[in-house]
């Protein structure tokens, strides 16, 4: 078919051709696509965040920065703002409790965000060990983080493994496994 047009129109084509390939690459709508949802998702991470410790923190997913030569450029970064401290930084600088409940909100966020968007039919949401910096004191905001999560994304029921006896005694029901065994204790 190229054969048959003239220089002008193979040039217009391929012209075409390239931007078709640059709009469908990473840089291209998927990129925009993100754009677009990362105001939505740290929204949705927040509600679930406030659950804890109202509005301390706030979470933002950044999607561009700005060089040291002044120049913006395509990056991904979660930063957390301390609206106690005025400080904005990484969720892995945070102390051990918040950096896991803070972990924790952004997943969940990630999680009620994609069921809304998608309108799967997920009705059980699993969380795996997802406790891990959590202490006695905490860890009824874990439970709090649960419960809105579960609000938010319309889910009938979260089931969640934990090794804490503390985190296991705000379920409604407990399994013990273990020796090939499930266990309703």
């Amino acid at each position: 078919r190229l054969e048959s047009l003239g220089t002008q129109a193979k040039l217009d084509r391929l012209t075409r051709l390239k931007n078709l390939a640059e709009a469908l690459s990473p840089k291209g709508v998927r990129a925009l696509k993100l754009d677009a949802a990362g105001p939505e998702i740290s929204q949705t991470i927040n509600d679930i965040l406030s659950e804890c410790y109202g509005t301390r923190f706030q979470v933002a997913i950044r999607t561009t920065k700005e060089t040291g030569k002044g120049v913006t450029k395509e990056d991904f970064s979660i930063v957390v703002l301390d609206e106690e401290t005025g400080e904005e930084t990484f969720v892995d600088n945070k102390s051990g409790g918040q950096e896991a409940i803070i972990k924790e909100g952004i997943s969940l966020g990630v999680a009620v965000f994609k069921k809304q968007k998608t309108g799967a039919d997920i009705r059980t949401l699993i969380r795996d060990e997802a406790d891990g910096g959590l202490t006695s004191k905490n860890a009824h905001l874990y439970q709090k983080m649960l419960d809105k999560a579960m609000i938010m994304g319309g889910f009938a029921q979260v089931i969640f493994v934990s090794h804490k006896p503390e985190i296991q005694e705000l379920a409604t029901t407990v399994f013990r496994v273990g020796d090939g065994k499930v266990v309703q204790l």
